[in-house]
């Protein structure tokens, strides 16, 4: 496929796409690790992604694990050394979204086959199958998610046999953007990128010969993604004034509000309780009350905010503009 990177050294001008594809192609052993430079992995998360390929068939091709934020918590040494909860609303925000992201719904998609995305935060991938096709797209701003698209499209058109496990206690702890400015950029990259996705492997969508994929996952991102901003946006515009026009019973809204902004707060809550089960840490009644919290607050301000951050992508999409917006970073508490 054309615009697959080089894999080969890397200059100081190039994309990390490149970089990474330097990496694979300089690496010697049959797994290869990606990891983004502002990220932790806990002692045993290598040890944990491997044991996956070591009683597989030769199916598995790629692993993936949870992600969470970082943010607030001590770091000695390039250690986690105790874990918290930011006090600032914006990575609290952002705690809820990868708590509902990376243990329920990727989960369910590594069950039926159909993950579409291993974070470019960390990821372990069967080398031999990365080289053979061509590593990562570098003509994109969603290299990882455009890579997994491939993964799957590549071995449904040769017909292999495959797997792309995601194991949700395989944990990888990243700096969340602090800002409104880094956030801003991380969205709208994130929302080109699918775009991008979308329009590299169309000819998947809705085709029985990439199976689930074709005719479940990819029409998933269409209305996630190319359909979910604007119905969004109408859906602020038309609601009010469909109360005012008394189209709408208040109250009906209401309730539907409601009930919306209930079950956000208790998936994000009970997620957070659940995951420190399973590691064997126990979260203190402050996190949850803050992630509570924040579950709710997010309603008021930061998804409308997140939706103008995405349309923004739309716009960077339709321009044709892959300038890599920079995230600004202020680095682990040490």
């Amino acid at each position: 496929m054309a615009a697959r990177g080089d894999l080969g050294p890397a200059d100081e001008e190039q994309l990390e796409a490149d970089a990474a594809n330097a990496g694979i192609g300089f690496a010697r052993t049959p797994l290869v690790c990606v990891i983004d430079a502002d990220s932790i992995v806990e002692p045993d998360s290598l040890l944990r992604a491997s044991e996956p390929f070591m009683h597989d068939d030769g199916r598995l091709v790629a692993v993936g694990g949870a992600i969470r934020v970082a943010n607030g918590s001590r770091v000695e040494g390039g250690s986690l050394q105790e874990i918290r909860i930011s006090r600032d609303f914006i990575p609290q925000f952002q705690v809820c979204e990868y708590l509902r992201a990376f243990l329920t719904a990727r989960v369910a998609n590594a069950h039926t086959n159909t993950l579409m995305l291993i974070s470019g935060a960390f990821g372990l991938f069967r080398r031999s199958d990365l080289i053979e096709m061509g590593g990562y797209r570098h003509d994109t701003v969603g290299e990882d998610l455009e890579l997994v698209t491939h993964i799957h499209r590549h071995m449904r058109e040769k017909k292999r046999p495959y797997r792309i496990a995601f194991v949700p206690d395989i944990v990888c702890w990243t700096e969340a953007p602090a800002s409104l400015e880094g956030l801003a950029n991380q969205r709208a990259r994130w929302q080109q990128g699918a775009l991008e996705t979308l329009s590299f492997h169309r000819r998947m969508i809705g085709n029985p010969r990439y199976g689930r994929i074709g005719m479940l996952a990819l029409p998933q991102m269409i209305l996630e993604d190319l359909l979910g901003p604007p119905a969004e946006l109408i859906g602020y515009v038309l609601i009010p004034l469909a109360v005012l026009l008394g189209i709408l019973d208040p109250m009906a809204a209401l309730v539907f509000f409601f009930v919306s902004v209930v079950f956000g707060c208790g998936l994000s809550v009970g997620t957070l309780a659940l995951e420190e089960h399973q590691l064997r840490r126990t979260p203190t009644a402050k996190d949850l009350l803050r992630i509570g919290w924040a579950a709710i607050v997010e309603n008021f301000g930061y998804r409308q905010l997140n939706l103008w951050y995405r349309l923004k992508g739309v716009k960077r999409y339709l321009k044709s503009d892959s300038t890599w917006a920079a995230v600004p970073r202020e680095g682990f508490n040490a």
